[in-house]
């Protein structure tokens, strides 16, 4: 990881440098523990102040990746510096506490291990156990870092979803801040005075007075945004039992990553990705809403 001090980052400290440079929190005391810090060729730490045009880099050791899972994945996009899979709903992205070795991390180490042996997985995005669909992976610290510095506001995702009932609009853009319960670690709901800002939208693809099939676009990324907001709404996914959805119709949240686009720092083209609806979303659409593609 290289970079050269410019006049914005001048007067800095490595370590404020790398905030600069969108590094985030975690990841700069990851580098603190594990990398070595080098100013034009000789050795410094992250306190030290670089002069402008001087070169900084970083070192540190590559690092074990997780134990291998022997899965087939579905690769949807693959390049020298990035992978797209297409994530099946069920499989958490990394390890808990409850499951340690049977993860989407564990799966990319495998492929990788049979195709790349120098490529470690680092989560670009993350999706919910629960939901389905493209995730995009970083082949590199490296390459993360290139992604996260300059074109992370680039990725986007596109989602499916379904919902009961006929969604009251054809489009919609909801914008409710969401904060976490005060009651738990883990649900979040709309608070117009402790939230962050978080802005969905969404347009309805197809609908009976039974479902209603939508397209969903995020401008922010908040934990659970669409769940939350589709359930403040009156909206709740189906198979969401987390926020009020019904299980009676599918056993999980019903919604899909169906498309991502990105710019690829390393060659500055655009990146569009797609995947299929998952199998049992695409089995209630075309119980419930066939004739409206045909």
């Amino acid at each position: 990881m290289k970079w050269i001090v410019t006049d914005a980052l001048a007067g800095k400290t490595v370590s404020q440098q790398l905030r600069l440079l969108g590094i985030s929190q975690r990841e700069r005391r990851r580098l603190r523990r594990e990398a070595t810090v080098f100013c034009n060729g000789g050795r410094v730490d992250f306190h030290t102040l670089p002069p402008c045009a001087a070169e900084i880099s970083l070192e540190w050791p590559v690092p074990a990746r997780p134990p291998a899972w022997h899965i087939p994945l579905d690769i949807r996009y693959e390049d020298a510096q990035y992978i797209v899979v297409n994530k099946p709903a069920g499989m958490l992205v990394h390890a808990t506490a409850k499951e340690r070795e049977k993860t989407f991390l564990h799966a990319l180490s495998a492929y990788f291990e049979r195709h790349d042996t120098d490529a470690y997985p680092h989560l670009v995005q993350r999706l919910d156990k629960n939901t389905s669909g493209l995730v995009l992976v970083a082949k590199s610290p490296q390459a993360q870092h290139a992604l996260n510095r300059n074109h992370l506001a680039s990725v986007e995702r596109t989602y499916r979803a379904l919902v009961p009932g006929r969604f009251f609009t054809p489009y919609a853009e909801i914008a409710w801040p969401i904060a976490r319960r005060k009651d738990s670690i883990i649900l979040r709901e709309v608070n117009l005075t402790a939230g962050k800002p978080a802005v969905t939208y969404v347009t309805r693809l197809a609908a009976n007075q039974q479902l209603s099939y939508l397209g969903i676009r995020l401008k922010t990324g908040r934990t659970h945004q669409i769940r939350v907001h589709l359930a403040h709404l009156g909206y709740p996914l189906l198979g969401d039992d987390l926020y009020g959805g019904s299980r009676d119709i599918l056993a999980r949240q019903a919604l899909h990553a169906a498309t991502l686009t990105f710019m690829q720092p390393y060659t500055g083209q655009t990146v569009r990705v797609s995947a299929p609806l998952a199998p049992d979303m695409n089995a209630v659409l075309e119980r419930h809403l066939s004739h409206y593609f045909r």
